[in-house]
């Protein structure tokens, strides 16, 4: 049943076959093949994920080509000519100034001044004297423009709170937020959810809007932003859509992405007050379904609002200064994050669970474990027991939820973030 990777398969093929050929016959005779499918994923469906991993290969290797073409080729320096007892050849000397001793101490044709020696740090002769570039980075040189290297950030630790931790003293000053919490146990890992039952998986592809994009590379350093990711399988999409969302004194001309703060008060949560109200001005028209509601019914819905649906995760962040990947992220956001970590279900009954009696409890956590397990609910039982009570959709178990994003989330939320 193991489908062998093109490298493998096209072993032992006979030579002279043109690559389009053997790809045909790949798909035809390896990938597509009946047997290596299932009910549950057939392979109209496989051929459809094909389309779309060939596509973003394609996208990619896209990207690179105008790099590729307009990358200037290395020009080589003209080598100068060393006066004193040189031979008459450019910089190569008979004495033991300028010649290679096989261990990296090649003169930079400046005369004995500026050779290194092997026991010291590396030297650089500039006309005022001796200057030592040890534990540096120098730029490169390409063609004939000087290119700096980025820093690399650094890797996520699976922390709450990750990244430039001094940077969170912004949100000091910033009106209490009962999703902000700032506590010194920054050192905590979130827990794998690997193994976890019930938890929404991230899709093959997470992105930003490019407007959305641009507005954040222009933004100042140390600026606040609100954090959202839009959880693709709530809302029947391929894709995961992050929203950063910068908080402003004012919003100027030319900002899309951004709330001002007179309309973030002390004691809401920004995250759900920002969607909510987003949300009732201009909705996206294209998302006909948000986790089993459709958008009239949320639009009508007087106790629902679009956070309760579970199809956003939030985050908050605060952009780095000097342009470093170091930015600082934390994962706590109670509104948001706890309704996207609950299981859903259509057959909830209409009753608290503090009037439950004791076999109604047993019937609803079964209604829970079979939600979480995508298995489906014994509707028998939850109807004998809770006879003439109304069934509805909505989250089980809410309070229980984690507060946090997910770890699988939180590693492909920061691994998109630093590649910009």
């Amino acid at each position: 049943m193991v489908i062998k990777k093109f490298s493998d398969w096209r072993v032992g093929k006979a030579k002279g076959q043109s690559l389009d050929f053997l790809l045909a016959q790949y798909m035809r005779m390896e990938l597509f093949q009946t047997r290596h499918y299932r009910p549950h994923y057939p392979a109209e469906q496989a051929k459809l994920d094909f389309d779309e991993a060939l596509a973003k290969l394609l996208d990619e290797f896209a990207a690179t080509v105008d790099k590729r073409i307009l990358k200037p080729s290395l020009v080589p320096k003209p080598k100068e000519t060393q006066t004193g007892a040189g031979t008459g050849k450019g910089n190569s000397s008979s004495g033991k100034g300028n010649s290679s001793s096989g261990k990296g101490n090649s003169s930079s044709g400046k005369g004995k001044e500026g050779s290194p020696t092997d026991s010291g740090p590396t030297q650089k002769t500039s006309g005022s004297g001796t200057k030592s570039f040890e534990n540096t980075k120098e730029p490169e040189e390409e063609g004939n423009t000087i290119v700096q290297k980025k820093e690399k950030p650094a890797p996520y630790n699976d922390k709450i709170e990750f990244g430039n931790i001094e940077l969170r003293e912004v949100f000091l000053r910033m009106p209490k937020n009962p999703d902000l919490v700032l506590k010194a146990d920054t050192e905590k890992a979130i827990d794998s959810d690997v193994n976890q039952w019930g938890v929404v998986r991230p899709s093959r592809v997470m992105n930003i809007a490019t407007d959305n994009l641009e507005e954040f590379r222009r933004a100042e350093p140390k600026t606040p932003w609100l954090g959202f990711i839009r959880i693709g399988r709530r809302v029947d999409r391929e894709e995961d859509k992050i929203a950063l969302i910068q908080i402003v004194q004012s919003v100027g001309p030319g900002l899309k992405y951004a709330v001002p703060t007179k309309e973030l008060k002390a004691g809401e949560s920004w995250h759900a007050t920002w969607l909510h109200e987003k949300f009732a001005k201009q909705g996206d028209p294209k998302i006909k379904d948000w986790n089993g509601w459709d958008l009239q019914a949320l639009k009508k819905h007087k106790t629902l609002d679009l956070a309760d649906t579970g199809c956003f995760f939030g985050f908050f962040l605060i952009k780095a200064p000097d342009n470093k990947p170091d930015h600082y992220f934390n994962f706590r956001c109670a509104s948001l994050n706890q309704p996207a970590n609950a299981v859903f279900s259509d057959h909830t009954p209409d009753v608290p669970r503090a009037k439950m009696s004791r076999e109604q409890l047993t019937a609803f956590y079964n209604l829970v474990e079979s939600a979480r397990s995508g298995f489906s609910p014994r509707l028998d039982e939850i109807k004998t027991l809770f006879p003439n009570t109304k069934l509805h959709r909505a989250a089980l178990e809410l309070e229980n939820a984690s507060k946090k994003v997910p770890l699988s989330w939180a590693k492909a939320l920061v691994q998109t973030i630093q590649k910009f």
